[in-house]
């Protein structure tokens, strides 16, 4: 009995090791990246599925326009799907390219994002 307890400790204390060495490691100081050295190149896109989010639209992508990276590798797309509000329109005011969807199966935030 007392071996498979201690066989049991020893099956818990690995990962939990493991846990605590990500956990920690993580916790050192960050490095601020020298824009002279680090040139990125990778073009990415954040989309963003909204249904009636007038209320918050706006400011989420004033948000992630305040990202640190070259605001000429990153595009933010907001797909409003059936939104019977202002969400389409803030989103663009707000420098978005919008996507407007009112045809289609109504699925979530899956569908607006695979449509």
């Amino acid at each position: 009995m007392v071996i498979l307890a201690w066989l049991l400790v020893i099956a818990l204390l690995f990962p939990l090791s493991y846990l605590y060495l990500l956990a920690f490691g993580s916790m050192r100081k960050q490095h601020a990246i020298d824009s002279d050295t680090f040139a990125p190149a990778k073009f990415f896109m954040l989309a963003i599925p909204a249904h009636d989010e007038e209320t918050v639209i706006g400011e989420t992508v004033s948000q992630l326009k305040r990202i640190n990276y070259p605001k000429h590798l990153f595009d933010i797309v907001v797909v409003a799907d059936f939104c019977t509000d202002r969400t389409a329109e803030l989103a663009r005011e707000a420098g978005a390219k919008v996507y407007e969807r009112q045809s289609g199966e109504r699925g979530g935030k899956s569908a607006a994002l695979s449509w």
